[in-house]
């Protein structure tokens, strides 16, 4: 019987620990949604709005003017 209840407990500790461990991991996730030059293109107002008009353009033709993206970029 003894041998039943410290497997159990075994069991149960390595499981939290396990628990800990991804719960942990998921609140530190370093994931970025958006790259140091994109925020930097979006904080230049000439860069942003130049941006701004191949997108609107984009939405209106549904094709990309290739050059002026990578003029800004």
């Amino acid at each position: 019987m003894k041998f039943k209840e410290t497997y159990y407990t075994l069991i149960g500790v390595i499981g939290v620990l396990a628990l800990i461990s991804i719960i942990k991991s998921i609140l530190q996730d370093d994931t970025e949604i958006i790259s140091e030059r994109a925020i930097n293109i979006l904080k230049d107002k000439e860069k942003a709005n130049e941006l701004k008009k191949i997108v609107d353009k984009y939405h209106q033709s549904g094709s990309w003017d290739k050059n002026k993206l990578q003029e800004i970029i």
